[in-house]
């Protein structure tokens, strides 16, 4: 992952207050037709991997899981770092105050299963009005 893409998705959490659906539709529009590093997890040679991602969509969709999954594998590590260190200029205030919580499920089932029916949809044509379908011209 890139140094720029990480910038936008740790926006995405942070600023926007996106979780991983949110992140991957704001994402999508902002990656649009933008050439993304490969994702190590899709092309991985264990059993479980998947084929990897063909569409921009997919892409994305991947990028968003691996951050999230990632973000949430590492979280732990956040309760160390002092309160000074800042990575980014978009991250305010220190981590006193942070009360999330520290560890979580890093597997978010069901946010990458509507991540994957979204992009399936998306890949899925458009149905044509009635209109378009009788005469051939849109309403448009």
């Amino acid at each position: 992952m890139s140094y720029s893409e990480l910038g936008d998705l740790g926006r995405a959490r942070k600023v926007k207050h996106c979780g991983p659906v949110s992140a991957f539709l704001e994402l999508r529009e902002t990656w649009a037709g933008q050439e993304l590093t490969p994702s190590k997890r899709s092309s991985s040679s264990s059993a479980a991997a998947t084929a990897p991602p063909k569409s921009q969509d997919e892409k994305v969709a991947q990028k968003v899981k691996d951050f999230y999954f990632y973000n949430s594998v590492n979280r732990h590590k956040m309760t160390t770092l002092t309160p000074s260190y800042h990575a980014e200029n978009y991250s305010p205030d220190d981590n006193r105050f942070d009360l999330r919580p520290f560890l979580q499920n890093p597997r978010f089932e069901k946010q990458f299963e509507k991540i994957d029916q979204l992009v399936d949809s998306f890949s899925q044509p458009l149905p044509l009005s009635s209109a378009t379908a009788r005469t051939g011209k849109s309403d448009l």
